[in-house]
C-alpha cells in the first residue's frame, strides 16, 4: 500500500508541473472554443438564413421564407423550421415544419459523407403536371441547376460514399394536380411516413426502409423492405389499400368506352429486385388483389352493365426475366352482367369492346394542331413523338435477336360464385328477357402449356326455373375438350320470339321444358373442326300457338329422344329411339278464312328481291350427311281440325293415334318400316303401313292407306256451301297404295263412298254451277256405292309434282266429269270405250236404229241399270233432207204398186209383187197418169221420152211429205230407242221419259234420238 501511495503522489506533482507550464495554451483553447460556439450557435444560423432565403428566392424567382434556423456546432446538426417556397400566385409550393440534419464528421477521413440522423416533419409539396408534360418541380430543379456545364473529369481513387444512419419523415403530404388529361386530376397523398435505417452506398451495406401513408380519400399505401446499392437489389413488400377507382377516371376514361362508377381496389405483394451484370431478378411473390363494389356503365346509362361485389386474386407470383406468372386463385363473387341489344341490333358490350380497342381521344385545346411527324397529346400541349410504324423490309439476317419467348403462365383456379346474367334483346318483335341466376363456374389450371388441361364445372338457373350444369375437361390452347351437359326443366317459352326473328315462325310457346343429358366433344385444332354430341334429350309439357291470335296448334305431354349420336366428321346423325307421347295437333280456320297453321309463317322484313328476269335462284348445294332413327313412336296422339268460317262450324278429329317407324335412314339402301293407326271421330279406323324412304331413293317406298266407314256427315256444311246441297248421310272408305321406284311414283287410289245422300238445296253464293246431283247419280251404283279408282303417276323430282295435290285433283276431275260429261264417264265405266252414248243414229225415213249404234244401247242400258238414281230423257229428231227424201221414195214405190194393183184388179198394193223387170213399165204408167201432157212438145210434135230417173224425180217432187209425217217419224224413233233400252236391261220404265222441245235436239236435229240424263 505504501508503494502505491507514493506513486500517486508522484503523478500529482507531475500534473501540477504540466498545468503550470501550459496554462496559456489552455486559455487560448477556451477562447477559441467560445468563439466557435458563438459562430456556430449565433452567427451561422443568421448567415445561412439570409443566404438561403435570398439566393433561393433569386434562383427560383419565387418567395422563399424560413421561420427559424438553428445550428449546433458541437453536435454538427442543423434545424430548419417553417421552410416555405411560394408559387407565383402566393400559394405554397414546397414547405416543411421542421428539418433536422445531424452530420457525422469523422467518416470524412474514409471519404464517406455520413448523416447520423435526418428528420423531416410535415413536409408538403404541390406537384403539378402541365399540359406540355412539364412539371412545376421540374422548373424549380432547372432553376437550381443553372446553366448546363460540362461534367468534371472523374479523378482516380477511392469513390465517395453516402450514409444515413436514420432517416425519418413524418406527416408528409403531396398535393398532386395533373392538367395534361382531358379532365384535370387532383389528389392529395398524405399524411405519409418514411423510415430508412442504416442507408449506405457501400456495396456491402444493407438498408432497411419503410414507407406508408394515406390520401385525402382514405386510400392507404405502404412499402417496406431492404435494399443494396451495388449491385442494385432490393427485397420487400408493398400494399395499396382502398384505391377509389372512379377517382382515377382522367387516366383511363379516354381509352375505354365505359365509366367506372364505383370500385375499391386493394393490392399487396412481396418483391425481389436485383439488377447487376452477373444476375438480374425482377420477381413478385405472395401477391393478392381485392376488388370490391365494382360498377361499370356505359356513358349516360341508368344502370351499370357490370356489377362485381367482390374479386379476389390470391397467390400471385411473377418473374419478369423468366417470363412466367402464376396465380393460385381468381374468385368473382356475385357478379351481375347486363347484356342489352337494341332494336338496331347493337349490343352494349360490343360498344365497350370497340371503344377499348382503339381508345377515345379527349378534345384538343383550341388551336392545338399536330405537327408533322408527331401527334398532339390529348388535351393539347406540346407535340409528342409519333410512334414509328413498322417498316416493311427483308427478313431479319441470321444472328439477329430472336423474338422473346411467350409468357408462361398458370392460374390454378378460377371461380365465379353466385353470378347473374341479365339479357334483354329488343330485336325480335316481342322482346326477349332472360335472367340467368345462381351462376357458378369453376375452372382449374389455366396454363400456357399447349397440352394443359383444365377442369370445368358450371351451373346456372334459367329464369328461376330450369337448371343447366356443365362439367368436363378442356384443353383451351388446343381448342378441344369434352364436356357433359345436363339440362333440367329449362323453360322454352322465354325464347319463342327467336322463332320469328330467325326461323320465320310466328309462334307463341305456352309451355315446354327442355331436359337433356348430353356429352359434347369438340376439336378445333385442325383445319376442319370436328364436333360430337351424344346422349338423351326430352321436351315435356310443350304447347304452341300462332303468334297473332294465340290459337293453339300443337302440344304434347313429352317428346323423348334417346341414344343421340351426332358427328361432323363424317357428317352423321343417329338416334336410337324417339317417343312422342300424347301429341295433339290442332288446325283451326277462323271466321275470316285464315288459319292458325297459315299464320305460323311470316316472311322476314329483309327478304331479298328475286333475281333479274324472274329467274329462280338455284339452291345452294347441301352437304351430304347421313341420318337415321332406329325407332320412332307416337302414342295416344290426336289430330283436330275446326273451321269457324263455316255455318255451322266444322269440327273433325282423329283420335287414338298410334304410329311406329323402324329403321328410318337417309341411306339409299334403307327400307324403313312404318305403321300408323287412328280413329276418325273416335270410331272409324284409319291405317297406314309399308316402307317409306325419307328421300324416295331406290325402291324403298311402298305405302298402303286403308280406312273403313268414315262418316261424312260432319262435312255437311262444306257440301251446303260448295255443292249447294246439304248432306244427309254418307260414309267413306279409302284404299290407297303408293310405290316409288327410281324416283318414279305409281299410285292406286281407290275411294268408296257409301250411301252419299244430299239434303235440301241451299242458297250458297259459293255453290258450284255444276249439276251435282247428276254427277253423284252417275257415280252411285245400285247399292248406293260410289267407287273411284284413280291411278296417279309422276316423277318426284318434278318441282310442280305434289302427291297429295295431284291425287285429289285427279279425284276431283272424276266428279267434274261425272257432272259435265256423264255419258263419257259411263262409257268408260261400262265398256263403251270412246263411243258417244248420248245419241243413236236411225236409218233415214224410218224408226229403224242404225246397226252400228245398237251396241250403244246395250252399254247405256247397263249403265242405267247400275245407276238407279239416273233418269233418261229421249227425244227423236228428223232430218228434213234425208228423211224427206226417204219418205218420198217410199211414197213413189207405193204409187207404182198402186198403179199395178189397179190394173191387176187387186185391192191392196202391198199384195202386189213387182219384179224389177216390170218396175219401169208401171213407173211409166204412173208417170203418164200423173202427167198426161208430159210426152208432147209445145209445137204439138212428139217429145223424147223421159228416163226412169227423171220420171222418179218428177213423181217424187209431186208427192209432198207433211210435217205430221215427220213428227210421227221422230216420235217413232223416240219410242224405238226407249223400247231398245228397256229390252236390253231391267231398267224401270218410269225412269225413261220421251220428251220434245229439247235445246240440243232442236239445234242439231238429224235422223237420231238424243239422250239426256237427269
Amino acid at each position: 500500500m505504501a508503494g502505491a501511495a507514493e506513486r500517486v503522489k508522484g503523478w500529482a506533482a507531475q500534473a501540477r508541473g504540466w498545468a503550470g507550464r501550459h496554462r496559456r495554451l489552455l486559455a487560448a483553447c477556451g477562447a477559441a472554443l467560445a468563439l466557435y460556439a458563438l459562430l456556430g450557435f449565433l452567427v451561422l444560423p443568421r448567415v445561412l438564413h439570409r443566404q438561403i432565403t435570398g439566393r433561393l428566392s433569386a434562383l427560383l424567382q419565387r418567395e422563399v421564407t424560413i421561420e427559424r434556423l438553428r445550428a449546433n456546432p458541437f453536435a454538427l446538426s442543423l434545424t430548419v423550421e417553417g421552410f416555405l417556397v411560394k408559387q407565383p400566385s402566393g400559394a405554397p409550393a414546397l414547405s416543411w415544419d421542421r428539418l433536422y440534419v445531424n452530420f457525422d464528421l469523422w467518416p470524412l477521413i474514409l471519404k464517406e459523407a455520413r448523416f447520423s440522423a435526418i428528420s423531416l416533419e410535415r413536409p408538403f409539396v404541390e406537384l403539378v403536371l402541365f399540359r406540355d408534360g412539364n412539371t412545376n418541380l421540374g422548373e424549380l430543379v432547372r432553376a437550381l441547376q443553372g446553366p448546363e456545364k460540362a461534367p468534371a473529369p472523374e479523378k482516380p481513387g477511392r469513390p465517395w460514399t453516402l450514409g444515413v444512419d436514420r432517416l425519418a419523415i413524418q406527416g408528409a403530404s403531396v398535393a398532386f394536380r395533373d392538367e395534361s388529361r382531358p379532365q384535370t386530376f387532383r389528389s392529395t397523398l398524405g399524411p405519409m411516413s418514411v423510415s430508412v435505417q442504416s442507408f449506405h452506398t457501400r456495396a456491402d451495406s444493407r438498408s432497411p426502409y419503410s414507407f406508408s401513408g394515406k390520401t385525402e380519400s382514405g386510400e392507404g399505401f405502404s412499402w417496406k423492405g431492404t435494399f443494396f446499392i451495388e449491385p442494385l437489389r432490393s427485397q420487400g413488400s408493398f400494399t395499396l389499400d382502398d384505391l377509389r377507382l372512379p377517382k382515377y377516371a382522367p387516366y383511363y376514361q379516354p381509352s375505354v368506352g365505359f365509366e367506372i362508377r364505383d370500385g375499391i381496389l386493394s393490392v399487396k405483394a412481396g418483391y425481389e429486385l436485383e439488377w447487376g451484370l452477373a444476375r438480374r431478378v425482377v420477381r413478385l411473390q405472395g401477391g393478392s388483389l381485392d376488388l370490391r363494389t365494382l360498377a361499370l356503365a356505359l356513358p349516360g346509362a341508368a344502370e351499370p352493365f357490370l356489377e362485381l361485389p367482390g374479386l379476389q386474386v390470391t397467390g400471385v407470383a411473377a418473374d419478369a426475366i423468366a417470363g412466367s406468372a402464376e396465380v393460385d386463385s381468381v374468385t368473382l363473387r356475385g357478379p351481375v352482367l347486363r347484356v342489352r341489344r337494341d332494336r338496331a341490333g347493337e349490343v352494349n358490350l360490343a360498344r365497350v369492346a370497340a371503344a377499348g380497342g382503339g381508345g377515345v381521344a379527349g378534345p384538343p385545346s383550341a388551336g392545338a394542331t399536330a405537327p408533322p411527324g408527331g401527334t398532339a397529346p390529348p388535351g393539347g400541349g406540346g407535340p409528342r413523338p409519333a410512334a414509328a410504324a413498322p417498316a416493311a423490309g427483308p427478313a431479319p439476317m441470321a444472328g439477329a435477336k430472336p423474338p422473346p419467348e411467350p409468357l408462361r403462365y398458370m392460374v390454378r383456379k378460377v371461380a365465379v360464385l353466385e353470378g347473374r346474367v341479365d339479357l334483354e334483346d329488343l330485336v325480335p318483335e316481342r322482346p326477349v328477357r332472360l335472367d340467368l341466376q345462381q351462376l357458378g363456374v369453376t375452372l382449374g389450371t389455366l396454363a400456357s402449356d399447349p397440352d394443359a388441361s383444365s377442369s370445368l364445372e358450371a351451373a346456372l338457373r334459367w329464369n328461376g326455373e330450369g337448371r343447366v350444369e356443365v362439367a368436363g375437361e378442356l384443353q383451351p390452347n388446343r381448342r378441344r375438350g369434352t364436356v357433359a351437359l345436363r339440362v333440367d326443366g329449362l323453360p322454352l317459352a322465354s325464347v319463342d320470339p327467336y322463332l320469328l326473328a330467325y326461323g320465320d315462325l310466328d309462334v307463341r310457346l305456352g309451355g315446354g321444358s327442355l331436359g337433356a343429358d348430353l356429352r359434347l366433344r369438340f376439336d378445333q385444332s385442325g383445319s376442319e373442326p370436328s364436333y360430337e354430341v351424344s346422349g338423351d334429350a326430352r321436351i315435356d309439357g310443350f304447347s304452341a300457338a300462332d303468334g297473332r291470335r294465340n290459337v293453339e296448334i300443337l302440344k304434347w305431354r313429352s317428346l323423348q329422344i334417346a341414344g343421340l349420336q351426332a358427328t361432323t366428321r363424317p357428317a352423321r346423325t343417329a338416334v336410337k329411339s324417339v317417343a312422342w307421347v300424347e301429341p295433339q295437333v290442332r288446325v283451326q280456320v277462323d271466321a275470316d278464312g285464315s288459319s292458325n297453321l297459315a299464320r305460323l309463317g311470316r316472311a322476314p322484313p329483309g327478304d331479298k328481291p328475286a333475281a333479274a328476269g324472274g329467274a329462280k335462284a338455284s339452291p345452294a348445294p347441301q352437304p351430304t350427311s347421313q341420318a337415321s332413327i332406329g325407332s320412332f313412336q307416337i302414342r295416344r296422339g290426336r289430330l283436330a281440325f275446326s273451321d269457324r268460317s263455316m255455318r255451322p262450324a266444322v269440327a273433325l278429329a282423329c283420335t287414338e293415334l298410334e304410329a311406329r317407324a323402324r329403321g328410318l335412314s337417309t341411306a339409299p339402301s334403307a327400307r324403313p318400316e312404318v305403321s300408323a293407326s287412328c280413329k276418325v271421330w273416335g270410331a272409324s279406323p284409319l291405317q297406314i303401313s309399308g316402307t317409306l324412304h325419307p328421300r324416295f331413293q331406290g325402291d324403298g317406298t311402298r305405302i298402303a292407306v286403308l280406312s273403313k266407314g268414315i262418316d261424312l256427315t260432319p262435312l255437311g256444311p262444306y257440301a251446303g256451301k260448295y255443292l249447294g246441297y246439304g248432306l244427309q248421310k254418307g260414309k267413306l272408305d279409302l284404299e290407297l297404295g303408293y310405290k316409288v321406284a327410281q324416283r318414279q311414283l305409281d299410285s292406286t287410289n281407290v275411294v268408296r263412298i257409301d250411301q252419299l245422300t244430299l239434303g235440301e238445296k241451299t242458297d250458297s253464293p259459293d255453290a258450284t254451277g255444276l249439276p251435282v246431283k247428276l254427277g253423284l247419280a252417275v257415280l252411285r251404283d245400285r247399292d248406293g256405292l260410289i267407287l273411284l279408282d284413280v291411278p296417279v303417276s309422276g316423277n318426284v323430282d318434278d318441282p310442280d309434282f305434289r302427291v297429295g295435290r295431284v291425287v285429289w285433283r285427279a279425284i276431283g276431275n272424276v266428279f267434274i266429269k261425272a257432272a259435265t260429261a256423264p255419258f263419257s264417264l259411263l262409257a268408260g265405266l261400262f265398256g263403251g270405250g270412246q263411243e258417244k252414248l248420248d245419241l243413236v243414229e236411225f236409218v233415214p225415213g224410218s224408226a229403224q236404229m242404225a246397226e252400228a249404234d245398237r251396241g250403244k244401247v246395250q252399254v247405256l242400258a247397263k249403265a242405267l241399270f247400275q245407276r238407279p238414281a239416273l233418269q233418261l230423257e229421249i227425244e227423236g229428231t228428223v232430218d228434213d233432207g234425208a228423211d224427206g227424201a226417204a219418205l218420198r221414195r217410199r211414197a213413189l214405190d207405193a204409187l207404182v204398186r198402186r198403179t199395178r194393183a189397179s190394173a191387176g184388179g187387186k185391192a191392196r198394193a202391198e199384195e202386189v209383187e213387182l219384179p224389177p223387170a216390170e218396175y219401169q213399165r208401171w213407173l211409166e204408167v204412173a208417170y203418164r197418169s200423173a202427167f198426161p201432157a208430159a210426152g208432147k212438145a209445145p209445137s204439138g210434135e212428139k217429145a223424147a221420152p223421159p228416163t226412169a230417173a227423171e220420171m222418179e224425180a218428177r213423181l217424187a217432187e209431186s208427192l209432198p211429205v207433211s210435217a205430221i209425217e215427220l213428227r210421227e217419224l221422230a216420235a217413232q224413233r223416240s219410242a224405238a230407242a226407249r223400247d231398245a233400252i228397256l229390252a236390253a236391261a231391267q231398267v224401270e220404265p218410269g225412269r225413261v221419259f220421251l220428251v220434245e222441245g229439247g235445246e240440243r235436239a232442236g239445234k242439231e236435229k238429224g235422223a237420231r234420238a238424243y239422250f239426256t240424263l237427269r
